[in-house]
């Protein structure tokens, strides 16, 4: 991408697209994991907890 262009703005702005998409092909794969009946729970209890769950949490806080 710097042998591109030296736009700090557009490094910046590949940088929170790469990092979206990162984030979003975890909570895909958490979510694959979820038929296994006790990921959730394991996930929990050592309280690491999903994105997904995590996400949802942030958006309906009450």
């Amino acid at each position: 991408m710097t042998s591109v262009t030296k736009s700090a703005e557009v490094i910046g702005l590949a940088g929170q697209i790469g990092q979206s998409l990162a984030v979003a092909a975890h909570i895909i794969d958490e979510c694959d994991q979820l038929t296994t009946p006790t990921y959730f729970t394991e996930r929990i209890v050592t309280g690491t907890y999903p994105l997904a769950l995590l996400f949802t949490r942030e958006r309906e806080a009450t």
